[in-house]
């Protein structure tokens, strides 16, 4: 869930990323055409989040009453998302990343400037509509069940990054067992950023106590292309 509610203006970045490798290469006579098709389908990509209510549901074990009311929160999200982005600002937004990627092609360094200018303020007002969210739909979970799944969602990302280690079920289960543990610890410590803590703290765990000497020596080629693994959940 924190993927989602926590994206970065990533078309932005790309973008100039883009036209700065590109820098030294010969420009083009026609003036590319705006993809706005591409630039919705990118952001209403990015607001259709991962965490949805089934998978909530499951992990948190809830009763069908709960589930039903959970499912209710994700469907007022979306439909809010989903207004935002089909109304003025949402096709505002549009349009400007597709002048982003457009002048990108072109190599218009001072037109990527000016369209990622104007697109940060909206994109900052989409991030907190879908933030007011998550503290809602969090909040309705009440404390336990929040740390619950938070501590879930630490257990998955590491999860996701021992994918290449193929850990057996056994593994698996204590990984994601003792994430919300690793989370509730670090709460009680004060830490400021207690998932980040948490992931280093079962990371250490798992690495001492649940892989094998072999996939532990691998899992440091993924430590070292992942520096900063622990501040992406």
């Amino acid at each position: 869930m924190r993927g989602y509610w926590h994206f970065a203006p990533a078309l932005a970045l790309l973008a100039l990323s883009t036209l700065l490798n590109a820098a030294c290469a010969p420009g083009k006579g026609d003036e590319p055409a705006l993809d706005l098709a591409s630039a919705e389908a990118g952001l209403r990509e990015e607001g259709s989040g991962d965490a949805q209510p089934e998978e909530m549901a499951r992990v948190l074990g809830l009763d069908p009453a709960a589930a039903s009311a959970l499912r209710d929160a994700f469907a007022r999200r979306d439909a809010e998302v989903e207004a935002w982005i089909a109304g003025e600002r949402g096709q505002r937004l549009i349009r400007l990343e597709a002048e982003m990627f457009a002048a990108v092609e072109a190599r218009k360094l001072d037109d990527v400037k000016r369209a990622t200018a104007e697109a940060t303020p909206l994109r900052d007002e989409l991030r907190q509509l879908i933030a007011d969210h998550e503290t809602s739909i969090l909040d309705s979970l009440g404390p336990e069940r929040r740390v619950q799944w938070e501590g879930y969602e630490v257990a998955k990302k590491m999860l996701d990054l021992m994918q290449p280690l193929e850990l057996n079920f056994q593994q698996a289960q204590a990984i994601e067992q003792g994430g919300p543990a690793a989370l509730a610890q670090a709460m009680r410590a004060g830490e400021p950023n207690p998932q980040a803590a948490a992931f280093l703290e079962l990371e250490k765990w798992v690495e001492e106590s649940v892989l094998t000497p072999d996939q532990r020596a691998a899992y440091q080629d993924i430590k070292a292309s992942n520096k900063l693994r622990s501040l992406s959940i």
